[in-house]
């Protein structure tokens, strides 16, 4: 009896048994025992009749004997090497949204306190360079460095970053 493509056989006295989630057997085989691989790192076996399907970056490929691919969970990348697609955790300053590759630096004027979420604008009267957890409180007379003024201004007009925060600076006068 032949044993089509997605089923095991492990005597010639059993019935052919569909493979696993996440096994696979592609091929039509007339010797028993027919057996089923299971799906290797880095890909995952929606079809236990094909191939493996190998995972792109952006997806969460870690485990062996995936019978579907999960994008990459927020506040992590995943990118490719030998062992599959592996996720790392974002550094502190940084995030990523679902199915990132990368995690992408706070940008000035913004604090990212938590990596798996949209940067958060600064509140009034404080700043941040890039990549910062938390906003700065502006000094009564602040002189902002040649970067914070390069990547923003003043953070009394425009909210989002502290040039020169001097007096009031709920005041946009």
């Amino acid at each position: 009896m032949r044993v089509a493509a997605g089923f095991k056989k492990t005597s010639s006295s059993t019935a052919p048994e569909r493979c696993a989630f996440g096994t696979y057997n592609k091929e039509n085989s007339a010797s028993t025992p027919a057996t089923c691989t299971d799906c290797p790192v880095g890909s995952y076996c929606p079809d236990p009749a094909s191939d493996p399907i190998a995972c792109s970056d952006g997806m969460e490929c870690s485990k062996s004997k995936l019978y579907w691919a999960d994008f990459c969970p927020a506040g992590y990348k995943c990118v490719g090497n030998s062992q599959g697609r592996v996720m790392t955790k974002c550094a502190a300053g940084t995030y990523a949204l679902g199915g990132a590759v990368t995690c992408t630096a706070c940008p000035a004027g913004y604090m990212c306190p938590s990596y798996d979420s949209y940067p958060k604008i600064c509140p009034r009267g404080t700043f941040a360079i890039a990549s910062q957890t938390t906003c700065t409180f502006c000094a009564t007379t602040t002189t902002a460095t040649k970067a914070l003024i390069d990547s923003g201004g003043d953070h009394c007009l425009s909210t989002r970053l502290c040039e020169s925060c001097q007096g009031d600076c709920d005041n946009d006068d």
